[in-house]
This record gives structure tokens, C-alpha cells and sequence, in this order.
């Protein structure tokens, strides 16, 4: 075997020369595997090729049968052009996928009920629809960190004085906000204004409105409520007035026995 090999190297060199081929390791290769295979003998080397081909799945073989592929390098200028066309394919692939991801996020935005985040959004649809180059998506891209880097949502703390409103979803603050609308706060108040209005009926200087104060009051303090009835704010008008009158009264006779 050893001589063969050393036949097979001598006539490979006598052909490079022959062939007026550079001695390379890559021309030396590839002509001593041609001698090699000529003469039946099977060397390791060079059969680099077959051996990494039988590892590739049948849709590369596929392709691969379209070109002449007689060495390694050949073998790997081959893979790396299908794997930058697969890359490709897939990069396109991708940006497709995004754009559309976009549009349906930009679609959500323009329901959540902002009117600035709304309008923004229908722009930026448009030009996503009729303007896409990157010299728009660059501006589009600018606008939103814009609106992010100015968003403000400080006035929301303003319904905090009114109670309880979550302020993370839409649909649970407008929920709060009705709750807070139909509760009725008119007993609280009644309760507080009670003490109030007895205080301001009883007479600063005269007397004389013991009996209708007494009664008055121990209604108002049983049902606070009765404060929002036509008929005791009228009862409650005359007392005022009376109150004033004998006040009054009180005054004058103090002044004539003065």
C-alpha cells in the first residue's frame, strides 16, 4: 500500500506540473484524489465528501444532485449559499410577521378609548399601509416614544377624592365610578346637618320655643332622613322664622325697659 500511495503522490505532482496547475494544497488535493480513484485505491482523505453528505436530510441531497459538487470546498460553498437562502426566506418571513403583529397592536390601541394614543395609532397604520419604507417606520417609531416619554396620566388622581377607582383597567374604573354614583350618601349627611339645624332653631336671646324645639329635634334626631321632605323643611323655614321674630322681640323689649 505504501508504495501505491507513493505512486499515487509521484503522478500527482507529474500532473500539477503537467497542467501548469500552482502548487497548492487545495490543486494538490483534488488531483491526487482523481489519481487515486483512478487506480481503485481508497484514501481516507478523500472521501471527506461522501462521508459529510450522507449526514445532510434528503431535501438537501435534493438540491444539492442540481450542482457538481466534487470537493469539500465545493461541498461548503454549496451548504453556505443554502443556508443564506433559507436566512433569507426566514428574515422575510419574520418581518411579515411583525408587521402584521403591528397593525393588529395598532388596531387594539385605537379601541382603549385615549384620544391622543387613538390618533397616533390611526396614523401610524396608514403608513404602515401606504408609505412602508424605513425612513417612515423611523418616524412612526419616533412619534410613539414621544408619546410614551410625555404620557401623563396624573389627572386620574383627581377621582380619588371621590373614592375608591381602579385606575389599571377601563372597564373596572368605569365599574367604581357607577358605584360611587349610585350610592347614596344622603343619610351621612342628613346625620351631620341634624345637630346644625337644631342648634341654629333654638332662639340666641328669647325662649318661648321650648315645646316645637323639643319636638322637632327629637324628630330629626329618630329619622335624619326627614330633612329631604317637603314638609319638614317648610316646618323647619317657620321655625327659623319665628326664631328670628321673638329674637327680635327679646331685643326691643330690652331696649324700651334699657
Amino acid at each position: 500500500m505504501a508504495t501505491t500511495i507513493n505512486e499515487i503522490i509521484k503522478e500527482a505532482l507529474e500532473r500539477v506540473k503537467a497542467e501548469h496547475l500552482n502548487l497548492t494544497p487545495d490543486n494538490y488535493a483534488a488531483v491526487f484524489c482523481k489519481v487515486a480513484k483512478q487506480k481503485g485505491v481508497i484514501v481516507e482523505d478523500c472521501q471527506k465528501v461522501d462521508k459529510y453528505t450522507k449526514k445532510l436530510e434528503a431535501s438537501v441531497l435534493a438540491d444539492m444532485k442540481r450542482f457538481s459538487i466534487a470537493s469539500l470546498d465545493d461541498l461548503l460553498s454549496f451548504l453556505v449559499a443554502r443556508v443564506n437562502r433559507v436566512n433569507e426566506g426566514d428574515a422575510i418571513k419574520m418581518i411579515n410577521a411583525l408587521s402584521l403583529l403591528s397593525k393588529r397592536t395598532l388596531q387594539a390601541i385605537t379601541l382603549l378609548h385615549d384620544a391622543k394614543a387613538t390618533s397616533l395609532a390611526n396614523a401610524s397604520l396608514e403608513r404602515i399601509d401606504f408609505h412602508q419604507n424605513l425612513q417612515s417606520i423611523e418616524l412612526v417609531k419616533e412619534k410613539w416614544f414621544d408619546f410614551i416619554s410625555n404620557y401623563n396620566d396624573n389627572y386620574l388622581k383627581k377621582l380619588d377624592m371621590y373614592g375608591h377607582v381602579s385606575k389599571d383597567d377601563l372597564e373596572s374604573m368605569v365599574k367604581d365610578i357607577i358605584k360611587i354614583l349610585e350610592k347614596d350618601n344622603s343619610s351621612e349627611l342628613y346625620r351631620a346637618l341634624v345637630p346644625l339645624i337644631i342648634a341654629s332653631l333654638a332662639p340666641s336671646i328669647a325662649s318661648g320655643m321650648n315645646d316645637e324645639l323639643a319636638s322637632i329635634s327629637s324628630e330629626l334626631r329618630q329619622s335624619p332622613d326627614a330633612l329631604g321632605t317637603p314638609a319638614l323643611q317648610k316646618e323647619i323655614r317657620g321655625l327659623i322664622g319665628k326664631r328670628i321674630e321673638l329674637d327680635k322681640a327679646e331685643v326691643q323689649k330690652k331696649s324700651f325697659y334699657a
